[in-house]
């Protein structure tokens, strides 16, 4: 059931480091990738649930890095899941100001 794939994903994503994440991507891609199905779960869930566990998770900065590229991939490949981050903009606008905020890692002698 989709729930329970959603569940798997945003527990992966909170209790693993940014390099062991690709998995629960790849699980996300999975669920959202035909349009028609979308794994028989509302794509504004698993979206929404996915960018705010990102959200939560935003100090990380190669997590955010990799979920970036991500982002980029599956909204380059599917124009479902693009015209889903446009008409939901208020959902992850956060994210620009993220990118503008911290352009460079942090300094960690600093």
């Amino acid at each position: 059931h989709w729930i329970e794939l959603l569940k798997t994903v945003i527990e992966g994503l909170n209790e693993h480091e940014y390099d062991e994440i690709r998995p629960y991507l790849m699980l996300t891609q999975y669920m959202i990738a035909k349009p028609a199905e979308c794994y028989n779960g509302p794509l504004d869930t698993i979206l929404s649930n996915f960018v705010d566990c990102v959200k939560r998770n935003a100090t990380y900065f190669k997590f955010m890095e990799t979920v970036f590229d991500f982002i980029f991939k599956i909204t380059s490949k599917y124009e479902h899941i693009r015209n889903w981050f446009y008409a939901k903009k208020n959902v992850w606008e956060w994210m620009i100001e993220w990118i503008k905020e911290y352009k460079m890692p942090p300094n960690p002698i600093a």
